[in-house]
């Protein structure tokens, strides 16, 4: 078994992104605090001086902000979709009235092996979306919500027949 030392993890996050919304109109009149996340990078739009970073976690989406001087910092650090990354900054709202975070840290933790294809919802063709599986749970919340609630239903029909002594 592994100890927490060998291999230390100093990226930790400060709260999931859906509680931000709540955060930022809690704080909005105090002092700014600094707010961690942790994500996969779904969508990247650059707009010369500036970059917008959509990231997804297990519980909702926001856009990370990142201005020249940041995107001079991490110039090493090429973004692709399917990155897990951190983000360390400040929470403020766009001019459409989205909450997004300001980036003042930015590293990423996980590069894919493999780079998420942009137009992959649009594609309807059954036997494509069975043979990369793997991408249409990642991408599609609809078949996500179902494979948990398969897996929720299985696990509790597992547990009833090891009540039982059925194995």
């Amino acid at each position: 078994m592994f100890k927490n030392d060998e291999f230390p993890n100093f990226h930790k996050r400060s709260c999931f992104i859906k509680n931000m919304k709540k955060i930022y109109y809690d704080n909005s009149k105090k002092d700014k605090n600094k707010i961690s996340i942790l994500g996969r990078i779904y969508s990247i739009r650059d707009f010369g001086k500036a970059q917008f970073i959509d990231i997804k976690d297990p519980t909702g989406k926001i856009q990370i902000y990142l201005s020249v001087t940041m995107l001079k910092k991490n110039f090493n650090n090429k973004f692709i979709l399917g990155t897990i990354l951190w983000c360390r900054g400040y929470l403020f709202k766009t001019k459409k009235n989205d909450i997004s975070l300001k980036a003042c840290l930015i590293s990423s933790l996980v590069k894919p092996e493999k780079i998420i294809p942009l137009l992959w919802k649009n594609i309807k063709n059954i036997h494509i979306r069975y043979t990369y599986r793997y991408l249409d749970i990642l991408l599609n919340e609809k078949i996500k919500y179902y494979l948990t609630i398969r897996m929720y239903i299985m696990n509790c029909f597992r547990n009833f027949l090891k009540k039982y002594n059925y194995e």
